[in-house]
């Protein structure tokens, strides 16, 4: 492969919605990240077969230098098994040869990777053998919320479980450990947001407000609205690819017209729509926001999605289109035999349900709003 990395041609490179990879020749490769971030990697085979591929992270450009990184990569050293790698050094590599190839986002994991790295990023691994250092570090983050502390437990487990395939260490020194230092039994949430609460996401201000206005709206997912681009939203509809969607397949929102008026105030020229590409960010401006406000219990992204299915049950839009209208993978014998779309009592049923929004943000604070149902939308 010809050299084709200049300095000139990186600082031009610019972020796609997924990661992708450029390449410059003997087995050096450019990754650039949704977060803009562009990291040189070296991909080698290993002479001892396992695993076939090497995938060495070398780090930032700037910070390494094209140059520094082409030299790297002659160097028949960086496919030496190496002693001294860190926390940090793991995380990445085990980022770039693992997740960023396999999973439809791979950002949710890098901040997983980040959080690890942040808090024990220096140390080397072979140092690192005593659970409770890890322990402490998971009890300490636990306090953020149950689910956020065991996803970081499964990830941590995975990289280092990655480190004893890849030698760096002969024992994964959080292989005993279990939710009950993390965030404990998971229960299933069931907030829904009262017409008071709708009412105060209405006031919401840019940049989080529209975001948080459209998935209560739309029903969607804060992923796939992060990632929406002008050019997904084609007249009434809002074109879903699959790479974007959770079950892995293409979907289709109908606009009702107070969706399309918040699209309306968004700034023009953007990459993505919304201009926002973590969902972190925004759910931990919302748990502030939520405090601030006195919301007590608070309520996250994903709660506005429950509330705008359990609303629309209440307008007596029927299950199934409200299962189509949230993507959902219908199940038994209705997986098998009902392949309809459900595409026009979608359209009926995301209408109502904004006429329905529009009236309880127009009402004033504590007033009861009797939602009027519709027969079979």
């Amino acid at each position: 492969m010809a050299k084709s990395l200049s300095d000139t041609g990186i600082r031009n490179l610019k972020p796609g919605a997924r990661d992708y990879m450029v390449g410059d020749g003997s087995g050096l490769w450019l990754r650039v990240r949704t977060s803009g971030s562009k990291v040189f990697i070296i991909r080698k085979k290993n002479p001892s077969g396992t695993p076939k591929t090497r995938i060495i992270t070398l780090g930032k450009w700037p910070k390494v230098s094209l140059l520094e990184a082409r030299r790297q990569a002659l160097d028949p050293a960086t496919t030496a098994p190496r002693k001294d790698i860190t926390v940090a050094k793991l995380c990445d590599e085990f980022y770039d040869s693992v997740i960023a190839p396999t999973y439809r986002r791979p950002h949710h994991v890098r901040g997983y990777l980040d959080k690890l790295t942040d808090a024990l990023g220096k140390r080397r691994l072979d140092e690192l053998d005593d659970p409770l250092e890890i322990s402490d570090f998971l009890k300490g983050y636990a306090k953020r919320g149950k689910v956020a502390a065991n996803r970081l437990l499964s990830i941590t487990r995975q990289a280092l479980s990655y480190a004893v395939e890849s030698g760096y260490i002969k024992v994964n020194p959080a292989g005993e450990l279990t939710r009950r230092i993390a965030g404990g039994k998971e229960t299933t949430r069931d907030r829904k947001l009262s017409d008071d609460e709708i009412r105060a996401v209405w006031q919401i201000p840019a940049p989080h407000g529209p975001l948080l206005r459209y998935l209560l709206l739309t029903a969607a997912r804060i992923g796939e609205a992060q990632l929406a681009v002008p050019g997904s939203v084609m007249g009434d509809m809002w074109h879903i690819p699959a790479e974007h969607s959770k079950n892995g397949k293409p979907h289709d929102v109908p606009l009702s017209a107070q969706a399309k008026a918040e699209l309306a105030t968004l700034p023009a020229g953007r990459r993505l729509l919304f201009g926002l590409t973590t969902t972190t960010g925004v759910q931990a401006w919302l748990r502030r926001w939520c405090e601030k406000n006195h919301i007590d219990p608070r309520f996250t992204p994903h709660d506005l999605r429950r509330t705008a299915a359990t609303r629309m049950s209440k307008l007596g839009i029927l299950p199934q289109v409200i299962e189509k209208a949230l993507n959902h993978t219908m199940q038994g014998v209705m997986a098998i035999y009902n392949r309809h779309d459900y595409m026009d009592e979608r359209k009926a049923a995301l209408a109502a349900w904004g006429v329905e929004l529009e009236r309880i943000a127009n009402a004033t604070e504590g007033e009861k709003v009797t939602p009027i149902r519709k027969s079979a939308a």
